[in-house]
């Protein structure tokens, strides 16, 4: 009996250890069909004691031959992970640095925005790029939003006298791109290069928007040439019919390109995907599916611009009348930042860092 119980021993103690995984680490040495852990100690100690068979022996030999190559892995995975967290304390801190300076400039020095701007949208583009090329994200570069970033790069380096492309301008960063913060749930996640970029996105025109409307003396005070006056009156049409029309055109050309040359495959991620993967039950979801599945583009498209439209329209009283706009700016800038305390609260503090360790 003695006999039979110890082969019977030896016989699972092998088959354990020929199920072991080296290159996996420890917690993770499961055998199949079992949920029970397999410690390396165990087996270097009591398994070999109690089963002094060869098979073990040579087993134990190829798990002693492999701790190198469990180091290595381990030595780079490791690396990995200290790179992408010093990548994040980077972002955190040019997050912090970033409202000092915006604190500090909106009440003594409103000529460093302009500076600001011209150097931060460039670099934080060029790392979106990057980003959004490799999780086939690209599509979203094409996105009305960059059309605006790129109309006010205009108006502060090439027509910054210009009062009618001002009011354009305006109402585009005021509008679409402010009300963008709202609808995309934006979050200022002070570590998350993605989301202090789209953060920048959307609401640093406005900001510079507003310093160059309400204060265009100290703003341009050390810039190259002086910007517009402050008392220049803008009609309905250089604040909402134009910019209608801007909106209008860049929606037409953006489906032509989009959905009738590129066609972008599935595994590709555009806005109008972005929004129709919500839950059935949302209220966008159900608003563009109105009048069914087949016409769902042509009411995303119709609901974007009228959207855009009514943002527009509201952006008179922000250009007319200063207290409405600080008001205006603050609501907007608190969502955002109860967005990322959101963030921290429910996905951060669940998840951790578990986006680093994926890669």
């Amino acid at each position: 009996m003695e006999s039979e119980s110890a082969s019977t021993n030896r016989s699972k103690t092998a088959d354990s250890l020929d199920c072991i995984d080296i290159v996996t680490p420890l917690a993770e040495n499961t055998c199949p069909g079992t949920s029970d852990a397999i410690p390396m100690e165990r087996l270097n100690s009591s398994a070999l004691e109690q089963n002094g068979g060869s098979q073990v022996k040579n087993n134990l030999w190829v798990q002693i031959e492999s701790e190198p190559v469990i180091e290595y892995e381990m030595n780079s995975f490791v690396k990995v992970v200290k790179q992408r967290r010093l990548l994040q304390k980077l972002v955190y801190m040019f997050s912090v640095f970033s409202i000092i300076l915006l604190t500090h400039s909106l009440l003594e020095a409103t000529w460093l925005l302009p500076y600001y701007y011209s150097v931060s949208a460039p670099v934080l583009l060029f790392i979106r790029i990057i980003m959004y090329c490799n999780y086939k994200w690209q599509y979203f570069l094409l996105e009305f939003c960059y059309v605006g970033l790129v109309m006010l790069y205009m108006f502060i380096w090439a027509l910054p006298y210009s009062p009618r492309f001002f009011a354009v301008v305006f109402s585009l960063s005021n509008g679409p791109l402010l009300w963008g913060m709202g609808i995309y749930q934006n979050s200022f996640v002070f570590h998350n290069i993605e989301k202090v970029t789209s953060v920048f996105i959307h609401f640093f025109p406005a900001i510079l928007c507003f310093v160059i409307r309400w204060y265009p003396v100290q703003t341009s005070r050390k810039w190259y040439v002086p910007f517009l006056s402050r008392d220049w009156e803008m009609s309905l049409v250089w604040l909402v019919v134009i910019p209608v029309g801007c909106v209008g055109l860049h929606n037409c050309v953006y489906n032509v390109i989009v959905h009738m040359l590129l066609k972008p495959s599935e595994d590709h991620i555009t806005s109008f995907k972005f929004f129709i993967a919500r839950k059935e039950s949302d209220m966008i979801v159900k608003a563009f599916n109105i009048f069914g599945t087949r016409w769902r583009i042509f009411v995303y498209n119709f609901l974007h611009v009228l959207v855009c439209g009514v943002s527009m329209f509201a952006s008179l009283l922000w250009y007319n009348y200063f207290i409405a706009h600080c008001v205006f700016l603050s609501s907007m800038f608190t969502l955002t930042i109860y967005n990322g305390a959101n963030y921290y609260m429910d996905v951060f503090s669940v998840r951790g860092f578990e986006s680093v360790h994926r890669g």
